[in-house]
């Protein structure tokens, strides 16, 4: 444990120092000071120091869960540069990440529905399994960002889909089937394979959308 005379605000100076071994050793520090330290280093993240920046960014991954209720709520912000840098973050901390994201699809607060599916593309495959679930989501919103979040992941959507179209009911199964359409081109390559799955629902499904896909290009 840090001692509690460690001041956040101390550490986030000493991010500026010349002495990388100051700096690293403050990251170290703030990291130890956990929860406490989040809300100084979101405030940083915009600094015109690209290097405070970054020293920044791997104090809040290093703190990890604790931190991301804050940069989830600070992903509200209008500066896209900064929106970018949480962002970054967020994906260093990884999975622990992605069900507050998805969750933050369900804001009434646009900016951070769009922030958080665009977190959610960049961090890609991990993202997926949860995302799948959100196609059958109750509200309109979720479903449509859910939708496009995995078309632009594209590809390894597309192998995720096919593999969750195994086990899923009528419900999922439509929306997944309209999906792999959408996503077009980079859904080929799994849907052709997925013509010779063992499994004969499968099987159909990836008839389906070759043949819808072959009847768009025509």
């Amino acid at each position: 444990m840090v001692g509690g005379d460690v001041k956040a605000g101390e550490l986030i100076g000493q991010l500026y120092d010349r002495d990388p071994a100051t700096r690293d050793l403050a990251v170290d520090t703030l990291v130890s000071l956990g929860e406490c330290a989040v809300p100084d280093l979101i405030g940083v993240l915009d600094d015109p120091d690209e290097s405070v920046q970054e020293y920044a960014v791997q104090a809040l991954a290093g703190i990890g869960s604790p931190a991301l209720p804050y940069l989830i709520r600070a992903l509200e912000q209008e500066d896209e540069e900064l929106v970018g840098r949480i962002g970054w973050v967020l994906g260093a901390i990884g999975d622990p990440a992605i069900e507050p994201l998805i969750s933050s699809l369900g804001s009434h607060i646009p900016a951070l529905q769009l922030s958080a599916g665009a977190t959610l593309i960049a961090m890609g495959d991990p993202a997926v399994p949860g995302l799948i679930r959100c196609l059958v989501h109750e509200d309109d919103d979720v479903r449509a960002i859910a939708q496009a979040v995995l078309a632009e992941i594209g590809s390894p959507a597309a192998e995720m889909l096919i593999e969750a179209y195994r086990s899923a009911d009528d419900a999922l199964r439509d929306p997944i089937r309209h999906l792999l359409a959408e996503i077009g081109a980079p859904a080929v390559p799994p849907l052709q394979k997925a013509i010779n799955d063992p499994d004969p629902a499968v099987r159909r499904c990836a008839e389906a959308v070759l043949g819808s896909l072959q009847d768009r290009e025509e």
